[in-house]
């Protein structure tokens, strides 16, 4: 069992397991271009609307988000040898 605080009683309950990458598999929910790119709906309409967020939300998505979904995919795929 895993050390926690008395008051934790969900970790007590937990175990700890490392990952069986030979059987893992990742799952990427949700980024659409709808609302995940400049061009698409959400981007036209907030700079349409002049929002002041995204500027910020866009270069999140394409300076974070974007590059780490691609560095999970290649890692995931080279531990599983695809």
């Amino acid at each position: 069992m895993n050390k926690t605080p008395d008051n934790d009683y969900i970790q007590a309950f937990m175990t700890e397991r490392a990952p069986n990458f030979s059987r893992a598999a990742l799952v990427i929910v949700d980024m659409q271009y709808a609302t995940g790119h400049r061009d698409g709906a959400l981007g036209r309409r907030l700079a349409a609307e002049r929002s002041n967020v995204a500027g910020y939300r866009f270069d999140r998505i394409e300076t974070t988000v974007v590059p780490n979904i691609k560095l999970l995919l290649s890692r995931f795929r080279d531990a599983n040898g695809a």
